[in-house]
């Protein structure tokens, strides 16, 4: 019998293995969100790779070059506010490339708006991650180039 965490697995390992599609880094310490947002991009055609701290995603960032992260900043071993300083200080055209997920308040997240991409609030959508990547990727990307943005699969 196959479990859902087997297809899961085999339909993520047939998906987003175009050698020319744009990588995308997700990091995140819970593991359900990074498994929902790396079939979301990769069905959306991005090559994912997946980092579960700070430290991890690092490690990642200097052996390849990303279009687009999508970043936690609540994790383990290294924080994602760290890593943003980090990369602010020693990559900090990368940090264009950022895109915060986060449910920390408005108050909190005053000193990343305009630093980084985009900061998106979980719950998210699966048409916000895309339409973040997208945008991230190429800033003239509308809404209603994205595709259909009223699915509401939530991504917590």
């Amino acid at each position: 019998m196959i479990t859902k965490s087997d297809l899961l697995q085999r339909l993520s390992a047939r998906l987003g293995k175009e050698p020319n599609a744009p990588a995308v880094l997700v990091v995140d310490d819970d593991a359900a969100i990074t498994r929902l947002c790396s079939l979301v991009l990769e069905r959306a055609g991005f090559r994912v790779e997946t980092a579960g701290n700070g430290r991890d995603a690092l490690d990642h960032i200097e052996s390849t070059e990303y279009a687009a992260i999508l970043l936690d900043l609540q994790m383990p071993f290294m924080h994602g506010a760290t890593l943003l300083a980090i990369l602010g200080r020693e990559k900090p055209q990368m940090l264009k490339k950022l895109i915060v997920m986060t449910a920390l308040p408005d108050a909190a997240l005053t000193d990343l708006r305009g630093a980084v991409a985009s900061v998106l609030r979980k719950p998210m959508s699966d048409g916000d991650v895309v339409h973040a990547v997208r945008r991230c990727i190429d800033p003239a990307v509308k809404p209603s180039d994205v595709g259909d943005r009223t699915a509401r699969a939530q991504i917590r």
